[in-house]
């Protein structure tokens, strides 16, 4: 899937939890803008709602297409 620098920007606030009016603020457009731009996402990954893009958006990143990234195991530190 090849994406606009605005639906990268979009996926990226949607991902990090922003509204779509939060969204609309920082890119200095419409908050209908962000709507048509999600709406264009939801049918380009085939998906239905917003958390299913951003699962998407977690597992598939540019710099490892493939899946998600799996962070690296915690210590753990005794709790005394």
């Amino acid at each position: 899937m090849t994406s606009t620098a605005r639906q990268q920007a979009v996926l990226v606030r949607v991902s990090e939890g922003w509204t779509n009016q939060e969204t609309a603020i920082h890119l200095k457009c419409s908050e209908g803008s962000v709507k048509a731009v999600l709406q264009e996402l939801f049918r380009k990954l085939g998906v239905r709602r917003r958390t299913q893009i951003v699962r998407l958006a977690l597992e598939r990143t540019p710099w490892n297409p493939q899946g998600p990234i799996r962070p690296a195991a915690a210590q753990s530190d005794p709790v005394n």
